[in-house]
């Protein structure tokens, strides 16, 4: 495990903000770049120094370039998202924000010399899942991306302006996540069928990425998943219930008393494999979890405790 100086871009906001803290309580100098910050983050006892720039403009590149002079890694999070569009955003601005930025970022990290740069991707890249009823798409590394908005477009083109840092002698790193977006408590852990990625977990992917030792260049994606075979995940299509019904007994009927339906049938599966292999990440809040947290509400509770419980991972 390494400690390099970290550089976070977008540190202010909801991930790169908590990204700071963890790496900060964990040893690491920690620099921030960001339009604003939290007022928790302006905390003497967490060593993170908070830059206040924007790097597309003039002055915030050069901020930029100061800041990140002495860092081993960077990490760009940066970025405007599709809920800016829906908020108001042109694409145009999304363009900018995204693979400019990463443009410029990437400049800054090749004239630092930087050990590695690690971006924050999306697996919405690879487009929309199966029809209902087929076998349910396979989100991994190996799947041809077929973006089919802007802000997935967008992601993919910033992936390839990072990935020319690598002929600088950079590890460079897309990390293809889910979706952590919280909308409400139910289709937040219901997405974890799926695309769905826990804030925590994401946080773990991220911090896993920064301390590794070395690091092959390359895509990887980030789910909160379900240690699935991939006759498994194909099958979560075609029968989701009975998936779930091998691998956490009980559940879909715990869910169901919960008001909490769950899809009988689901179109996309992402399968975190390859980055659980090359670093010490680890899904720790997939469903599994919700499944125990629910066992122990019921123990409080004097109820009956429901057999909940985790199969182990299928080899594939």
């Amino acid at each position: 495990m390494t400690r390099d100086a970290v550089l976070i871009t977008g540190g202010g906001g909801r991930l790169g903000s908590a990204l700071a803290r963890r790496l900060a309580g964990a040893g690491h100098a920690v620099t921030a770049v960001d339009l604003g910050f939290p007022s928790w983050l302006d905390d003497p006892a967490l060593p993170v120094r908070c830059v206040q720039a924007d790097v597309l403009s003039a002055a915030g590149g050069d901020e930029l370039h100061r800041a990140i002079a002495d860092c081993g890694v960077v990490v760009h999070l940066a970025g405007l998202h599709g809920l800016h569009l829906r908020q108001g955003a042109s694409v145009a601005d999304l363009w900018r924000s995204n693979v400019e930025g990463t443009r410029r970022v990437t400049a800054a990290a090749v004239d630092a010399g930087v050990r590695r740069m690690v971006l924050a991707s999306t697996t919405a890249v690879y487009g929309p899942g199966s029809a209902p009823g087929q076998p349910a798409a396979i989100l991994d590394e190996a799947r041809t991306p077929q973006p089919d908005n802007p802000y997935a477009t967008a992601k993919l083109a910033a992936e390839s302006v990072m990935a020319t840092a690598a002929g600088s002698g950079i590890e460079v790193i897309s990390l293809r996540m889910g979706r952590f977006f919280r909308e409400d408590e139910r289709s937040y852990q219901i997405r974890k069928l799926s695309t769905g990625l826990d804030l925590e977990d994401a946080i773990d992917a991220m911090e896993a990425v920064c301390v590794a030792d070395q690091l092959a260049s390359g895509v990887y994606c980030v789910a909160s998943d379900l240690p699935l075979s991939r006759a498994d995940r194909y099958a979560l299509g075609e029968d989701c219930h009975a998936i779930l019904d091998g691998h956490l007994p009980g559940f879909v009927a715990a869910a169901a008393q919960r008001d909490w339906p769950l899809p009988s049938q689901v179109g996309r599966s992402v399968d975190s494999s390859k980055l659980q292999a090359a670093t010490g990440y680890r899904p720790r809040r997939s469903l599994a979890r919700t499944a125990e947290r629910w066992r122990a509400e019921a123990l409080r509770l004097g109820q009956p405790p429901q057999r909940i419980t985790m199969r182990e991972e299928v080899t594939p």
